[in-house]
């Protein structure tokens, strides 16, 4: 089954305790935290061929595209926590809706005030600081 993106949205939850998740209005791309684990190289002298193992994992970041609207309070509020880590979470509406939850700070706020009338945006990145956990649960 394939996801369709629309209705998937940004939620961030501001007293950082709880299930409340504001929305983040104008969100025009997600990318979700990109997991990855190290490398450890472990090839010696007695080695065939070149060796390895896992490493830690690594929660990655993620990357949020949003039409920036300096008058929007929420949009306001990202900029003010930039390194302060929050409960954040993503859904994506489906036959099973998905949450993607993770806690992450904001490590950079990008906005972008482009030239010849066309619209303001902002990036930002959240910095992942812990796990991040996938759960289905049946639409409502």
């Amino acid at each position: 089954m394939a996801y369709i993106t629309a209705g998937v949205g940004l939620g961030v939850n501001k007293a950082g305790t709880g299930t409340t998740y504001a929305p983040i209005d104008g969100v025009t791309n997600i990318q979700p935290p990109q997991e990855s684990a190290a490398e450890v190289e472990t090839t010696n002298y007695a080695s065939a061929r070149a060796e390895s193992r896992p490493g830690l994992a690594d929660s990655g970041s993620a990357t949020i595209d949003i039409d920036f609207d300096p008058a929007d309070e929420d949009h306001l509020y990202l900029q003010s926590i930039v390194g302060v880590t929050k409960p954040w979470r993503i859904t994506v509406p489906g036959e099973q809706d998905l949450t993607i939850d993770f806690d992450g700070y904001i490590t950079g706020w990008n906005p972008n005030l482009n030239a010849r009338g066309a619209k303001a945006t902002s990036q930002f990145v959240i910095r992942v600081t812990g796990l991040v956990v996938y759960d289905l649960a049946p639409a409502a």
